[in-house]
This record gives C-alpha cells, structure tokens and sequence, in this order.
C-alpha cells in the first residue's frame, strides 16, 4: 500500500554498474559426457583422482520434477532427449584463487573422447544487462510501452479481460524488492531456501525490482502497472545466494525444478564471450543452453535477453553457438521506443534474435532515479533501459497470450508456439538497422487474432497421419467433422465452457454432421478420441 507522501523529483542519473564484481569464493566448472556411463571408464577415474577431482550431479532436479519433464517433452516433442541429456551434466567445484589450475583442468578434461563439452567458471560475475548510457530519462508518468504502436498495444488484451491470470512468472537473476508498494500485497515472493547474497550490491539487486515491475507492478491508482499484473505471482531465483555463493546453472536449475509447463521463466541474464563487455545470450554458456533446451521441451515457455554486448551472432565466431540449433528459448533484442523501431547500438543481434522491446524510456520499479517518494527506498521508480527492459516486456507479452489461450481451451502454448506468433504478428523492424536483425516488436492485438483465427478456431490437429477438420465455423445450426484415417470408433463430446457435456456419441466415421440447432450460443469444446489419440478444437455456435 503506498502513503500519502509528496513526490520528490530527483536530478537524473544513469543507473548501472561500472564494473563487474570479481568472484572470490569456489567456483564450479561443469562436464558433459555423451554418455551416461563414460565417468566410470578407468583413464577418467585415474585423471579425477590424480588431480583430487570429485564429481557431483550437476543438474540437481527432484526426482518428481525429473519424470515429469520426461513426460511433458515425450507428449510434445515425440521424445525426452533433451531432459535425459541432463542426467550427463557433472559440476566440479574449484578454488577461484587457482586461476592457472582452472585453466589447466579445463584444457585436459577436454580432450577426453567420451566430453561433449566443459564450461569454466567465470572469474566475475556478469553485470545484468542494465541501463545504458546515453539513456534520457523522458519525467512523465507515462508507459508508452503498453499502449499501441510504437508501443505493443497490451491495452487492446487488457480491454478484452486479459493480463495474465493462471500463469506465473520465474525472474533468474540477482535481487527483487518484494516490499515495493508495487509488489507488497501482491504475490511476489524470493525463492525458499535462496537468500540474495550480501556480496551483491543494491546496484544488481534493483535490476530485479525493474525487471520484474514491467510485468507485474500492481494495477492501481499509484505509480506503475505491470504488463501482465493478473499473473498468479512472481518469484525471483538469484544467481548468487548465500547457501550457493555464485551459481547460476543453480538458480535456473531450481526455477525449472518449481515451474510447470505454460508459465515462464524469465533469463534477465547475458555472459561475456571473452571481455567484460561483448555480452551475448545466456545460453551461450552450453550448461544453460541444455537447460534451456530441456525446459522447452517439457512446454515451459523461456524468454531470454540477448545482451548489451553489440555483438553479431552470425557471425563465424558464434558459429558454435549456432550449430547447436534451436533451444527454445524466445530471444529478445533491444529497439528503439519509436515507430522506426531500430536496433539500439548496444543490443546483440542476429537471427537467433527473435523480438525487440523498448531499450529504453520504460518506466517502472526500483533505482529511485526518475522519482523516490519521500525518499523512501519502496518507492523508488525509474527509467529502465537496455536488453533488460526489453525482455520483461516480451516476457509480459507471451503471458498474456498464454493466459488468453488457455482460457479459451484449457491447454498452453508451447515456447516455441508463442515466439512463432510474437514473430508471425509483430511490427517489422526500421529498414535502417534491418541488417542487424533483432525482430519484430510484439504486436498484441494482431497476435490475439492470430490466436483466434489459427491456433483456436481454424486449427487441423495432425497426429500419426490422422487429421481432423470442423466446419463450418462460427456456426449456427450444425457442424461438420472430418476425421482423415480413422480406425474403428471413435468417441465425441462436445462441451460448454463449464466442462459440462452438452452432447456425447459413439461412432465409426471419416465424416459427420452433428446438429447443434438446439444448444446456447457460445463457445464450445468438440472432442474427437481415436484409438489412443485425443484431438480438440474450438467452436461458436451463434
């Protein structure tokens, strides 16, 4: 709840970080195997206990958790590879004062047939991807970002009933302000067992209170509104932690570990490639990247900052990076906040950019360097800028849109599903900067009609060569069912938006005609069961 306090106007300064905090405590180095049983061949075991070394499990996800990845990426994807390979991770911890010794071990584990790959520690741990100079602060209450172009028009979702209820929001990154006035009778919350370090300074943990109030800052008659401020909460997993020191590959494994398929999770993340500024996706780093692959996969939907490193992505350097094809994962580059829409000169950039945000001129939470009422530390607000701002927005985006689907049908979007619409919908990047590649920027109302005209009403489920087709729709007195390759009966039910069945047959059919003249009009569920297949589509009877 926020007091009655008189607004102070503070001079504006540029918020960020000047340099990146060099890490003294144990790092960890991360080894994937091709196979699960090449740990155990003897020249390994003989080079592990030559050199004092102990390997652990490095993705440490519940068993509970494990099955039902499996099982998610089984039904979506026609496999489980990717949540398997994470059974072939192993951390090795080392002291991070052994620099030379870091090297060493690095080079000769890699050389092993049986390692796909190794990963080392960073020496300092990462700025986020924050503010960026040179940044004017535009000192008016106003998020041009939500309204339509050059904003994404989320207000056209809002009129319609929708900011994201039943989806939640995972943020992995360093802090969150959870006593905000914009966040305190809200569901936000930090992680259980996940204490934000006392290394980490204010200037990283207000990221989070930024980032996180984009999406989901309380809708009142104060301050900011979030994006998507329906979701059912937030919940911050830091990076650095005082149980597990500086451990990102942690703070994503246990945001996986707590999500289900539908919500998302938010990577307000970029690594450096070499220096301290040429800063590029998190999933640059491979662990990260077998993460993220794995919680596509399983239907959690990823949306990761690009970085402020400036750097091209198609370039032979990345090549890499590149080869080891698509994670997922829904990339964001940062735009300008006009209706050009360019590339930001720091945004990194390429075709594994998929969708911009504004990269600058986002007001919302934290920092106190656009407004700080009555000077008190929660209520600070401020002009938020880079990959960082862009990538909540998106991210409120893709909840959203997740939130309208399955209200209409009860089922999620995948990751993948969601950035084919953002992408399919979105304004077009300027011409200026067009050769630099960081995509369109969300377009909300084109993508909710997409949504509606081909993932909800004119939709053909294909599966094991079967296909089924409704027509015609919307309609009025009967409809028609085409089910392509049937095999012997199939069971039909069509329901209300209740649940409640409002007509049911058993049948063998390629083709039939169901008389709908005597029901509501409204929407309706029709649900065709073959065999052990199972296909669903929407109508309107009107």
């Amino acid at each position: 709840m926020k007091p009655s306090i008189l607004l102070l106007l503070l001079s504006f300064f540029i918020t960020g970080v000047s340099a990146q905090t060099t890490l003294n405590q144990n790092g960890t180095m991360y080894v994937c195997f091709k196979d699960t049983q090449y740990k155990n061949v003897e020249d390994l075991q003989s080079f592990l206990t030559s050199n004092n070394i102990e390997l652990e499990k490095g993705i440490k996800i519940s068993d509970e958790q494990f099955e039902y990845l499996k099982n998610q990426a089984q039904k979506l994807k026609g496999n489980s590879d990717a949540v398997e390979k994470l059974n072939r991770i192993y951390s090795i911890t080392i002291p991070y004062q052994n620099i030379n010794e870091v090297d060493r071990l690095y080079k000769e584990l890699s050389l092993f047939e049986g390692v796909e790959y190794c990963v080392k520690p960073l020496k300092k741990a990462p700025l986020p991807p924050s503010d960026i100079a040179p940044v004017t602060p535009s000192y008016f209450l106003s998020q041009g970002y939500i309204q339509a172009d050059p904003g994404v028009n989320m207000q056209y979702a809002w009129d319609l009933g929708y900011a994201g209820a039943g989806v939640t929001l995972k943020d992995v990154e360093y802090g969150l302000n959870t006593n905000h006035e914009e966040f305190n009778e809200k569901n936000t919350s930090i992680a259980t067992g996940m204490t934000i370090s006392s290394a980490v300074s204010e200037s990283y943990t207000e990221h989070g209170t930024a980032a996180v109030g984009v999406a989901y800052a309380d809708n009142a008659s104060y301050g900011v509104s979030g994006m998507a401020h329906e979701l059912d909460g937030a919940v911050l997993y830091p990076e650095w932690t005082a149980e597990n020191g500086y451990n990102r590959v942690y703070a994503i494994t246990q945001a996986i570990n707590n999500t289900v398929a539908g919500d998302v999770i938010m990577y307000e993340l970029q690594v450096p490639v070499s220096g301290d500024g040429d800063f590029v996706p998190a999933e640059y780093n491979s662990v990260v990247w077998d993460l993220t692959k794995a919680a596509t996969d399983a239907g959690i939907v990823i949306v990761a900052a690009a970085g402020n490193g400036d750097q091209n992505l198609d370039l032979p350097e990345f090549s890499e990076y590149m080869n080891r094809g698509d994670s997922g994962a829904i990339i964001v580059g940062a735009g300008s906040p006009d209706v050009n829409h360019d590339r930001m000169y720091f945004s990194t950039y390429g075709s594994r950019v998929d969708v911009q945000g504004w990269g600058y001129n986002v007001i919302t939470t934290g920092y106190g360097d656009l407004y700080a009422i009555g000077g008190d530390f929660n209520q600070y607000y401020t002009s938020f800028s880079g990959t960082s701002s862009a990538t909540p927005i998106v991210a409120s985006c893709a909840a959203v849109l997740q939130s309208y689907y399955h209200t209409q049908n009860g089922g999620y979007l995948t990751s993948q599903q969601l950035r084919d619409v953002l992408k399919e919908t979105g304004v077009s990047q300027g011409v200026a900067s067009i050769i630099e590649p960081i995509g369109p920027i969300p377009n909300m109302e084109m993508a909710l009609n997409y949504i509606d005209s081909n993932l909800l009403y004119n939709q053909d489920f294909s599966i094991n060569e079967q296909k089924m087709r409704l027509f015609p729709n919307p309609a009025t007195n009967k409809i028609t069912v085409l089910l392509e390759n049937s095999i012997g009966n199939s069971e039909i039910n069509i329901y209300n938006t209740l649940g409640q069945v409002v007509y049911s047959d058993i049948a063998t059919f390629d083709r039939k005609e169901i008389a709908i003249d005597n029901v509501e009009n409204g929407v309706y569920f029709i649900e065709v069961k073959n065999q052990d297949q199972r296909y669903l589509k929407k109508f309107i009877k009107k």
